[in-house]
């Protein structure tokens, strides 16, 4: 082999040699471009994720007269009571306030309560200030008023009967 064609071939296997340097350079450099790009995304997303959380922020009897509410508590999504009409003219009302503490809309889907009264029972439930299809944006606070009366039209006439109530929202994403 000549001295000449030696160097040229010393000379390709440097070229070799730095071109595959270079590109393992170029490969590390985009993985760790990629990962960044990637974690910045996280990033964005976790900054942005959707919170949900809306309920119950309060619950107090605001009338009463003729009966009593009892045990009245709530969580998140639930509030619980004992009703009591002692005469024929007895109501109360409860005033609850829902907020909605997420950064997501929420739609009112359903009012529950529980146990589910008939036209039979001693007591008729009525709400006003929240109804089904309302919208509560986020971050805000809106009002319902239970009222609770004696149903005269009730077959069952044993006043004084205590009945366990629970108050459910039943809420969809707007």
């Amino acid at each position: 082999m000549t001295k000449d064609r030696k160097l040229e071939k010393d000379k390709k296997n440097w070229v070799i040699i730095f071109l595959c340097i270079i590109l393992i350079f170029m490969v590390t450099g985009f993985s760790s471009f990629a990962q960044f790009v990637a974690g910045q995304k996280d990033l964005e997303v976790a900054k942005t994720a959707s919170n949900w959380d809306i309920g119950f922020e309060s619950a107090r009897v605001i009338s009463s007269k003729g009966g009593k509410i009892s045990n009245l508590t709530y969580s998140n999504s639930i509030s619980r009571f004992d009703t009591q009409i002692n005469s024929v003219d007895g109501m109360f009302e409860i005033e609850f306030i829902v907020k909605n503490r997420g950064n997501l809309d929420a739609k009112v889907n359903d009012i529950y309560i529980m146990p589910k009264y008939t036209e039979n029972d001693i007591i008729v439930k009525t709400f006003d200030g929240i109804y089904i299809g309302d919208i509560i944006k986020a971050g805000e606070t809106q009002k319902l008023i239970m009222t609770v009366k004696y149903n005269k039209n009730a077959k069952n006439t044993n006043l004084n009967d205590l009945k366990k109530s629970q108050l459910i929202i039943d809420y969809v994403q707007a």
